[in-house]
C-alpha cells in the first residue's frame, strides 16, 4: 500500500444493493424498503467521449469504468447456477468481481456479467485502510491491517454487530451466498491471536484456506496462519453463529510460526502466490522473498531465501501458469512519496532497476535464477511501481498495475525458457488522475481497480477511480487459470487438483546434475551461469546435492 500521509475524503456509504426486479433503499435504516435507486450513485461510464485518457496503446479500447469509490485489490468468479438464500431461490448465473477498499466502502460485489455494463451488487461500511479481498465458493473475505473502520450501524452487511468483536484489524467473512445481500458471518481479531492485522490474503481453494500474510514492520518473529474456511462452513452447518464482542469459531483459524525472522527486518510475508501442482508457496517478506514447500497446505517448510538487494521492497510474488517462473514485485519504498517520486525502470539494460518486476527461473525451487526485469517504458515522469498482477492462460503476457502510470501488459517470452532476456510491453492504458492497485485478465477483457490519485493527491472523487475494464489485442475469451489472475482459487471455475508433491515434480542427482520436469528442457547454460547465490538466493540443499 502506499504509506504518504494521505488525506483520505471518505465516501460514506452503506450497504446498496439491486436485486431483479426491485431497487433498494439508502441509509442504512431504510435499506429494504425499495426507494433508493442504486444508479443514482455509481453509474457506469461506457462511451470514450465520457473519460480522459492520459495514454494509450493503439491495440486498447476502452470498454466501461464503474467509479467505485476507495478500491483496492479484487478477484473474480463465474457463479453459474440457482442458490436458495433464506428460503428465496436465486437466479445467479453472472461473473462477479469482489472488491477490498482503501477507505469505505471495504467491500464491494460487482457485476461484471455483461462487460460493457458493470453494475455495483452491494457495498459494505465495513471499511480499514487498505482491504484487500478474495472470493471463495459462497464467502467473501476481507483483510485489512491499517486503521479499521468499523461497520456504520444499521448495515445489514452486519446485522449481528460482529465488527464490534474483540480485534479492530484482521479477517471479515461474509456470506455472499446471494451475492447482492452480503453477511457478516464471522470475524478474527487480536483474540484469535492476530497481532495487529493482516496485509493480503492468498487462498488456496481445494483445501478452503484462505493463507494470512501479516508483514509487521520492525517486528520481532511475525505470524503467519490461515482460516479455515471449510471448517467455518461445518461449524456453521452445527448451528454455530458469530456474536459481538466474542472470538467466535477459535477452531477455524491457526495462527503460527514458520520461520525465525530477522529481529531487526522488516519481514513476515506481505504477499504471496501459489503453484498449485508443484505445491510451492512464494512469500514477498519486504526485505526478502521465500519459497516454501506447500505438500503440507497447513504447514509449509522453506526450501529458498532470495534476499534480492535490487527490490527496495518484496511486493508481489506471482508463478506463471507453467509454474517454471516466479515474478516478484518490487513497491518501491513502500510506494512511498519521494524527491522526486520513483519512477519505475526496469529491462535488461538497467543497470538498477527501480519499482519493476524480477523474473525468476524455479525449474529448481531451491535455486532460483533470475532471468530478466519488466516495467513500463514511457511513464512521463509519473510515480510508478509495480504492485499486483497475473497472467493470460495460453499465452505469455502479464497484466498488471503500475499506481500512476496505469495498467501494463508484458509480454514475457524472452523469459520463459529459464534464458536471460528482456520482457517488452504489449499494450499499456492509463486515464487521468488514476493510480492502479491491482490490474488482472478475465474471460477477454482486462479489469483495473484504480484507487483514485488526483492531481493533488488521494482523491476519493477523481475521476480515474474505480473499476476499469479494457480490450487488449491478443487477450481472449479463454477460461481463466485455475490458479486465477490473483493467484487464487474460485468455486466456479475448476480448480488443479492433481496436485504433485514438490519432490516428485523435480530432482536433482546425486552428482549435482538437474533432471528437469517432464516436458521441461534442460536449465541453459547462460542461466546457470548468472549464479543463483550471488544474486541473493541462499539454496536450501543437502551438501550432496550441490551444483556443479
Amino acid at each position: 500500500m502506499r504509506t504518504r500521509a494521505l488525506a483520505l475524503l471518505l465516501l460514506v456509504v452503506g450497504l446498496v444493493a439491486t436485486v431483479p426486479g426491485t431497487a433498494m433503499a439508502h441509509p442504512a435504516s431504510d435499506w429494504w424498503d425499495g426507494t433508493y435507486d442504486i444508479a443514482s450513485d455509481v453509474e457506469a461510464i461506457t462511451d470514450v467521449a465520457d473519460v480522459d485518457i492520459t495514454r494509450q496503446s493503439d491495440n486498447v479500447d476502452f470498454v466501461a469504468s464503474l467509479p467505485v469509490a476507495a478500491t483496492s485489490d479484487m478477484q473474480f468468479q463465474r457463479r453459474d447456477g440457482r442458490q436458495v438464500w433464506n428460503g428465496e431461490v436465486i437466479d445467479d448465473t453472472k461473473d462477479i468481481v469482489v472488491m477490498g477498499g482503501t477507505a469505505v466502502p471495504g467491500l464491494s460485489i460487482i457485476d461484471v456479467t455483461d462487460p460493457t455494463t458493470p453494475a455495483l451488487l452491494a457495498a459494505s461500511t465495513c471499511g480499514g485502510f487498505h482491504s484487500d479481498a478474495g472470493v471463495w465458493e459462497n464467502y467473501a473475505i476481507q483483510v485489512w491491517d491499517g486503521s479499521a473502520r468499523a461497520c456504520q450501524d444499521g448495515d445489514p452487511t452486519d446485522p449481528a454487530n460482529l465488527d464490534e468483536a474483540p480485534g479492530d484489524r484482521g479477517v471479515r467473512v461474509f456470506d455472499i451466498t446471494d451475492p447482492a445481500r452480503p453477511r457478516l458471518v464471522a470475524f478474527f481479531g487480536s483474540d484469535h491471536g492476530i497481532p495487529s492485522g493482516v496485509h493480503n490474503l492468498t487462498i488456496n481453494g481445494p483445501e478452503g484456506l484462505v493463507y494470512l500474510n501479516m508483514a509487521e514492520f520492525n517486528s520481532v518473529d511475525p505470524p503467519w496462519g490461515f482460516v479455515d474456511l471449510k471448517k467455518l462452513d461445518e461449524l456453521r452447518a452445527a448451528g454455530q453463529v458469530g456474536k459481538a464482542g466474542q472470538p467466535d469459531f477459535p477452531e477455524a483459524i491457526t495462527i503460527k510460526s514458520v520461520r525465525d525472522w530477522s529481529p531487526t527486518a522488516m519481514d513476515g510475508c506481505h504477499d504471496s502466490g501459489i503453484a498449485p501442482t508443484r505445491q510451492l508457496y512464494a512469500c514477498a517478506g519486504i526485505t526478502a522473498s521465500y519459497i516454501w514447500d506447500l505438500s503440507d497446505p497447513r504447514t509449509p517448510t522453506e526450501v529458498a531465501v532470495i534476499p534480492n538487494p535490487g527490490i527496495s521492497i518484496h511486493h508481489g510474488s506471482r508463478f506463471t501458469p507453467d509454474e517454471r517462473t516466479l515474478v516478484l514485485g518490487d513497491e518501491t519504498a513502500g510506494a512511498a512519496a519521494g524527491t522526486p517520486e520513483a519512477v519505475c525502470t526496469g529491462g535488461k539494460n538497467a543497470a538498477h532497476p527501480i519499482g519493476a518486476t524480477w523474473f525468476y527461473n524455479v525449474d529448481v525451487p531451491q535455486l532460483p535464477v533470475v532471468t530478466g526485469t519488466f516495467s513500463p517504458t514511457d511513464t512521463n515522469g509519473e510515480f510508478c511501481t509495480s504492485h499486483f498482477y497475473g497472467f493470460v492462460r495460453d499465452t505469455n503476457l502479464m497484466v498488471g498495475g503500475w499506481y500512476d502510470a496505469g495498467i501494463e501488459i508484458a509480454d514475457y517470452t524472452p523469459v520463459v525458457d529459464g534464458v536471460t532476456g528482456t520482457p517488452t510491453s504489449h499494450a499499456f492504458f492509463e486515464p487521468a488522475e488514476s493510480g492502479f492497485f491491482s490490474a488482472y485478465a478475465w474471460h477477454g477483457y482486462v479489469y483495473g481497480s484504480s484507487f483514485e490519485y488526483g492531481a493533488t493527491g488521494k482523491d476519493t472523487n477523481a475521476p480515474g477511480r474505480g473499476l476499469w475494464i479494457i480490450e487488449v489485442e491478443g487477450i481472449e475469451d479463454v477460461e481463466p487459470l485455475a490458479v486465477d489472475e490473483g493467484n487464487t482459487w474460485g468455486r466456479w471455475g475448476t480448480p488443479v487438483d492433481d496436485a504433485v508433491p514438490l519432490g516428485e515434480q523435480v530432482t536433482v542427482s546425486t552428482d549435482g546434475s538437474v533432471l528437469p520436469l517432464d516436458g521441461h528442457t534442460e536449465l541453459p547454460t547462460d542461466a546457470l551461469a548468472l549464479g543463483a547465490v550471488a544474486l541473493g538466493a541462499t539454496a536450501l540443499l543437502p551438501s550432496r546435492r550441490r551444483r556443479p
